[in-house]
Parts: C-alpha cells; structure tokens; sequence
C-alpha cells in the first residue's frame, strides 16, 4: 500500500494495478493534472483502477473540453475537490456560469453547487456526505428550470438544507414536482406535506408547487446534505 502525506503531485493519469491501494491521510493532498483530492480522514484508493483525462466534452452537456474520469469509484470520499481549468478548455462557455458536474456510482452526471474562483481559475465544492466519485467535469447549468423564478404562492418549505425529510406548508391543494439542476424530474405529487430526501444524493434541487386552482407557481431551491 501507497501511504500520502502532505502534498503529491502526479502527471497526466494514475493507474493502480490489482491488489494496490493508495492511501491519503487525512488533510493530505493528491493533485492529478488539475484536481485536488483533499480528503478529511484517512482515504483508500483499490486498485485496479485508473484516473484518465480525457480531452473532450460530454455530448448531451454544456462542458469544458475537459473529462476525468476514475474506472473504480472513489468510494465514501468526505472532503475537499479543487477543479482547476485553462481558458483553451471553455469551450465558449461563460465563465461566470461554471459550476462542477459529478459522475456518481450509477454513471449519471449532475451538477454540485460549488465555489468558482475566477482569478485562481478553480471550482471547489466540500462533500460533507460520503459520496462516491467516478467522474469530474465542469460546465454550465442548462436553463430548463430557474429557481430564481418569482414566488407566487405562500408555501413554506423546510427545512432547508434538508438531510431526510423535506416538509411543505400550503393551505390549497397543490402539485409537487422536484428536478435535478439538469431540468431532469425526480418526482412527482399531490398534496404531499412531506418528502423524502434519504435516498436522494447530496447536492442542490429544484423544487417547484403548483397551485391546483390557481396554477400559480412556486420555485424553490432546496440543498440536500
């Protein structure tokens, strides 16, 4: 087994061959051209695996031509990611917008509300859940459903963030959608003064209540611990 400490930096790719571990402490640091693993306890890489950057976006995403991607998940990881990106990687996308995409255990991409730092040319985002990582990317969130829609009716959702239970205060009959950020629908409802979170993976949803009467709307941005 491969023990890090401090700071180690790698090239382009990492492979682990079969019966290999890496092991980070914690707080240590582990840079692949351009990511930064900055685990908070003691995090066990299995071999065989292999870290691959892959110069190219995702077809059907708004992303950096810029892909990595790890062919045994990191499993559990608790910590910190720092994205580092060039300017020849955009792909005309707008900087400003730039926000990181996970690929997690099942193979779907989705979006994790993290910090840009423009001047640094970096995204950094803190999992505070045991998460399991099989890709990184980063791009733009695609607009099919803005939560910064105006509130037209009085619901009160909470609370917010929500690690189990997310519970809805309305007084009329309503329906309930929740969307990923990629304007994909989780699930749907009536009338629910409750829903569940537990199984939903950490990271930022749409949630949007539709007066059944009225068809007023409602959006709300709820995060998932």
């Amino acid at each position: 087994m491969l023990v890090l400490s401090g700071l180690c930096a790698l090239g382009q790719e990492l492979t682990l061959i079969t019966g290999s571990d890496l092991n980070i402490a914690g707080d240590a640091q582990l840079y692949i051209s351009g990511i930064e693993l900055i685990p908070n306890d003691e995090q066990i890489i299995t071999g065989p695996n292999e870290f691959i950057v892959k110069d190219q976006s995702l077809n059907e995403l708004p992303t950096i031509s810029k892909i990595y991607e790890i062919s045994n998940p990191i499993k559990n990881f608790i910590g910190n990611i720092n994205f580092h990106y060039n300017t020849t990687d955009l792909n005309n996308l707008e900087v400003e917008e730039l926000t990181l995409y996970l690929k997690d255990e099942d193979a779907q991409w989705k979006y994790l509300d993290s910090d840009l730092d423009q001047v640094s040319m970096k995204l950094r985002y803190e999992f505070a859940t045991p998460t399991d990582i099989s890709g990184l990317t980063a791009g733009n969130i695609i607009q099919t459903l803005s939560s910064n829609d105006p509130i037209l009716l009085d619901a009160t959702v909470f609370p917010n963030p929500v690690i189990s239970a997310l519970n809805i205060d309305y007084p009329n009959s309503y329906r309930v959608e929740l969307y990923n950020l990629l304007g994909g629908k989780i699930m749907e409802g009536s009338s629910l003064t409750t829903i569940n979170f537990s199984n939903y993976a950490s990271g930022t949803y749409i949630l949007k209540i539709t007066d059944s009467v009225t068809d007023l709307i409602g959006t709300y941005k709820v995060v998932k611990q």
